[in-house]
């Protein structure tokens, strides 16, 4: 939420620490959109923000059908998707180091 004033700002979270108002919690991502945004961080060569990206799409997949091949193939690919950004962070650090 943007606020024109700091004074608006005052206003509101008073309402909101009173209890009058309450605000919306923020939405949760899924393995999808983490997916996406880390393959824009690597089309970037972003690899760390990518890495963390593959990171949550593994930690927030969905477990309903844990077991099934398609389950199993996407999180096998995701996980080595997540270790060759890490290998190119690892290589990226060695380059600075020199």
């Amino acid at each position: 939420m943007r606020f024109k004033t700091e004074k608006q700002r005052r206003a509101v979270m008073a309402q909101v620490n009173q209890g009058n108002l309450r605000v919306a919690p923020a939405p949760k991502r899924n393995t999808a959109f983490y997916r996406a945004k880390a393959l824009d961080f690597e089309k970037k060569l972003d690899w760390q923000k990518a890495f963390e990206c593959y990171d949550l799409a593994i930690k927030n997949y969905p477990a309903h059908h844990p077991d099934s091949e398609l389950a199993r193939a996407d999180l096998s690919w995701l996980e080595k998707q997540k270790a060759q950004c890490l290998v190119m962070v690892q290589q990226k650090n060695k380059k600075l180091e020199v």
